[in-house]
């Protein structure tokens, strides 16, 4: 995944495990190859009168004792190496989460709209019908204003439910 924090912990481990490599090369052989080539004059006086000079060296060396170092390098890097996998670990497991909270809570918006779309639809149902009593004369001018009202509070309910709906996308 490309989050700024699972790559920052995946950066960290490759840089740890360069450590882990590094403190086990420390107590391996070690061999270094050393070429040397030359171009000169020669001394008129000097009896070979050839121009190139080559060298070839070889050094091979390992450490025999190093009173413990290597070893608790190695295990320093091993340590920093657990620790780096168990935070990247940490860090995809929050990144998991976040996504799982954020995709509850458009479910969650998205039930809390159904609910205040289905609860106005019933206010108007019962306003509509209030309507036609109070033309009829069944119904007084105070009732009509309290389903009105009811009506209203519930319109105003479902669109704070909509913009809610519409933050968490």
């Amino acid at each position: 995944e490309n989050h700024y924090q699972i790559i920052e912990a995946a950066a960290s481990l490759e840089q740890v495990q360069s450590r882990v490599h590094h403190a086990q090369s420390l107590s391996e052989w070690q061999a270094k190859l050393e070429f040397q080539v030359s171009v000169f004059e020669p001394s008129p006086l000097a009896v070979d009168q050839s121009t190139d000079e080559f060298s070839t060296r070889l050094h091979i060396e390992k450490l025999l004792y190093d009173f413990g170092r290597s070893t608790l390098l190695q295990e320093s890097a091993d340590m920093q190496h657990e620790a780096v996998r168990n935070y990247l670990s940490y860090v995809l497991d929050q990144r998991r989460l976040e996504i799982t909270r954020q995709f509850l809570a458009v479910l969650l918006a998205d039930l809390k709209f159904s609910h205040d779309q289905e609860a106005m639809d019933i206010a108007w149902v019962q306003h509509d019908n209030a309507k036609e009593k109070h033309a009829l004369r069944q119904l007084s001018d105070v009732d009509l204003l309290a389903l009105e009202n009811q009506y209203q509070n519930l319109r105003y309910q479902r669109l704070q439910s909509e913009n809610f709906q519409r933050s968490t996308r």
